[in-house]
Order: structure tokens, then C-alpha cells, then sequence
């Protein structure tokens, strides 16, 4: 038998069936320097890799916890993870691949819309501008309805052109970091894109059709229009999200319990600062994490997307510094980079109530804590010269003058003037 049917067999074994799909997009091809440069640290690569270019894997039963050389934790509903470690046709393999979208084409695909549906959060939008608020709006939805609404994401699928752009994403980034620091980033490294069949499309939609209104529906039909995708990345480690951990200080759980259970996962301290050193390299490569029309969709430094030993996923939502079309939109998209990052480290201390403002008025001096350890970062890094001047203001008056100019002329409109001066 050769290490190839090995390789199936063992994943067989743990769950996955195979399908013969190529590849649309594959890492060796359009990024040879970064394939070689992961090869060089992932023992495991080239088996899988071989076995992945002629077919995709998927888990069989969609399913939460560990299989053999497969797991899916908690809440990671649209991926599951290949561990190289447990595979014993793959010696010396060390980290994960994660497949990210074959939901649909498992055989209990009815149960996710089914989970999804039980889950109802209050959601609202408030517009406004430096001068006054214009409206906010409330609603009561569940995650088969918030998803296509709020986030213009279909549920429980990935939509091909979301998968490519996740891929684009990381591939960009691991590009320039491993040609500014010679070593790859704690990112995701993209390996493959499939465009899964029409028919798995059509299924999806069939199984989705009961559990959603007419117009929700013809929203999905929308957002998948060019056809579901597969996102396959390697991470070195399972990656474990903050957001995913359980224990949340409280009555029932004490600081130091929460504490012990982090560091039974890793490192608290190296993990803070992995997340810091990693946010400021990304700023001074010329990317800013926040990037406004990623709004409602999620940022790479929210909580769900922290990995427990400092690296950072879904990093499709950065946006290169010389795009930002105005001072004052830059300097809020950092300052806004600055506070995720800050209420996720501690979302990462004491679990959900990071989130609530009570905290966030006792604790305001976890952003300038952040803010102060990403401008020590930036001091070696020679960033643009648009985030160096963020965090090199001289003393409070200026920085305060800076921020607040910026905002406030970022719009010379007002409702009151006559708009037939200026509009003929």
C-alpha cells in the first residue's frame, strides 16, 4: 500500500470520506517561496499536500469533539481540523490544516440550520456623526437570519468568493512578513480553494429553504451565487479560540480558577504578547486590522479570532494604511484596532464580561495599556509614516488636538445649510 492510501486510510478511520475535486486555487503554484518556507518547518506537509490536490476531504458526520486524527471544537461550526501529529503515515508532522466550508456536502448537514435556528441575539445599529446621533435601530434575530443580514454572509456555508478572499488575504500577508522578518507569521498559511458542485449548492439551499423566510432566502441564493467554496490553511497548533473558552469570571469561578485554566493551554503572557508584537508588525508591514467595510462581519482581533498561543485567524479583514481616503478615517480604524485588541485580551482573562460597559468604564486603562505596549513594538519597527505619527504625539495636548481635529473635519456637511448653494 503506498503512504498515500495510507494517509486516506487513516483518515477514513477517523471519520473523513474523500471526494475527487481539484483544486481552484492551490499555495505551490502562485506562492512557491512561502510553500517551501513552511515545507522547511512542517515535516508533514508534502503527504497531505500530494493527497490534497487530487481530492477533498470532509468529515463524514458533521460532529463536535475529537475522532482519531480529526477534531472540531466547540462552536467551530463551519471547520474541522486535521492534526499531522496523530497521523502515523505522516511522521513527524506537527500542526493542523483546518477545512473550512465542507459542511454542506456532510451527510448531517440538516443538523446545523437546525442548531442555528435555536440561537436569537438582540442586535442594533446606531448612525451618527461627530456632531449628533441620526438614529438607532433594534431587532430580535436568529444566526440563520443575523448572518445574511447583519453580516452579508450566508449561514452555515463559505461562499467560494469568501474562501478566496480569506486565502488572498493570508497570502499577502504571509508574503511580506516572511520577507520583512524571514520567517512566517502565527497566521493562517493558505494551502488550498475548491469550488464545491452545483449540486452541493443546490442541496445546501434545500435544506436551508424551511428554516428561513422567503426573503432571507433569496438573500443566501445571493450571497452564493458564484458557488460554495472550501478554504483548506495550515496553523502550527489547533487553534483554539478565547472567545471558545469556557469558565467566565464570576460568582461560580474565581480570577485565579480561569487563570490555571489558561495556563494549562498555554502561556498567558507569551500569548498577551504574541498578540501585541504581532498587531503592531502587522501595522508596520502597512496593514490595519480594522478595516471599516469589514463592518458587521467580524475583525481578525476580536476574541473569536485570537488563538490561545498568541496568532491570530481570519485575517481577511486588514486593509493596506494608504487606502484610507481621509486622517481622521485611518486614525479611527487604529484606535478602533486598539480597542478590539484590548477588550479581547481581556475577554481572555475573565471571559464575557469584557464585553459589558460596566467593565469597560472600571477598566478604561486597558486601552491605554495596549495602546502604550503597541507603540513600544512600533519604536523598532519603522512603520509608515501615517501609524508613526498616531503614536509619537509629544504630550496629551497634542495627541488629544490630533484625534479630535481629525474626527470633527471629516465632514463639512450640515443639514441645516441649503443645499442648493452648493448642489446645482
Amino acid at each position: 500500500m503506498t503512504g498515500d492510501a495510507q494517509l486516506q486510510d487513516e483518515l477514513r478511520a477517523s471519520g473523513a470520506m474523500f471526494t475527487a475535486l481539484a483544486p481552484a486555487w492551490d499555495l505551490r503554484a502562485h506562492a512557491p517561496e512561502v510553500y517551501d518556507a513552511l515545507a522547511a518547518i512542517e515535516p508533514g506537509l508534502g503527504a497531505i499536500y500530494r493527497v490534497l490536490q487530487r481530492e477533498l476531504v470532509v468529515q463524514r458526520q458533521w460532529a463536535f469533539g475529537s475522532h482519531g486524527a480529526l477534531s472540531r471544537p466547540d462552536r467551530h461550526v463551519r471547520a474541522f481540523y486535521l492534526h499531522l501529529d496523530r497521523l502515523a503515515s505522516v511522521p513527524g508532522g506537527r500542526g493542523c490544516l483546518a477545512v473550512k466550508g465542507t459542511e454542506p456536502a456532510a451527510e448531517n448537514f440538516a443538523q446545523v440550520p437546525r442548531r442555528m435556528g435555536e440561537m436569537w441575539n438582540v442586535f442594533s445599529w446606531t448612525i451618527g456623526t461627530g456632531g449628533r446621533q441620526i438614529l438607532e435601530d433594534w431587532t430580535l434575530l436568529n444566526q440563520l437570519e443575523r448572518f445574511p443580514i447583519c453580516e452579508g454572509k450566508p449561514p452555515a456555508v463559505h461562499p467560494l468568493e469568501d474562501a478566496q478572499d480569506e486565502a488572498d488575504s493570508a497570502l499577502a500577508l504571509q508574503v511580506a512578513y516572511l520577507r520583512r522578518f524571514g520567517k512566517l507569521a502565527r497566521i493562517p498559511t493558505p494551502l488550498f480553494v475548491y469550488r464545491l458542485p452545483d449540486e452541493v449548492r443546490a442541496r445546501a439551499l434545500d435544506v436551508l429553504r424551511p428554516h428561513v423566510t422567503a426573503k432571507t432566502l433569496a438573500l443566501i441564493d445571493g450571497q452564493i451565487g458564484p458557488g460554495l467554496g472550501v478554504y483548506v490553511y495550515y496553523y502550527p497548533s489547533l487553534p483554539l479560540r478565547v472567545m471558545h473558552l469556557r469558565g467566565d469570571v464570576g460568582a461560580e469561578v474565581s480570577f485565579d480558577a480561569r487563570q490555571r485554566h489558561l495556563a494549562s493551554l498555554s502561556d498567558p503572557a507569551r500569548a498577551v504578547a504574541g498578540w501585541v508584537r504581532l498587531t503592531a508588525e502587522l501595522l508596520a508591514l502597512g496593514w490595519v486590522p480594522t478595516d471599516p467595510s469589514n463592518f458587521g462581519r467580524g475583525y481578525c482581533l476580536m476574541a473569536q479570532n485570537l488563538v490561545v498561543d498568541g496568532g491570530i485567524v481570519d485575517v481577511n479583514s486588514v486593509r493596506p494604511v494608504a487606502s484610507f481616503g481621509a486622517a481622521g478615517q485611518l486614525e479611527f480604524a487604529v484606535r478602533h484596532t486598539v480597542r478590539e485588541l484590548a477588550e479581547s485580551i481581556c475577554w481572555y482573562l475573565i471571559g464575557t464580561d469584557a464585553g459589558s460597559a460596566r467593565f469597560q468604564r472600571n477598566f478604561m486603562d486597558a486601552f491605554a495599556q495596549v495602546w502604550d505596549g503597541l507603540r513600544k513594538e512600533l519604536a523598532g519597527l519603522d512603520p509608515p509614516a501615517a501609524i508613526a505619527e498616531l503614536f509619537s504625539a509629544p504630550d496629551v495636548y497634542h495627541a488629544l488636538e490630533r484625534s479630535l481635529r481629525n474626527f470633527y473635519r471629516l465632514t463639512s456637511y450640515r443639514p441645516q445649510d441649503v443645499e442648493s448653494n452648493d448642489y446645482r
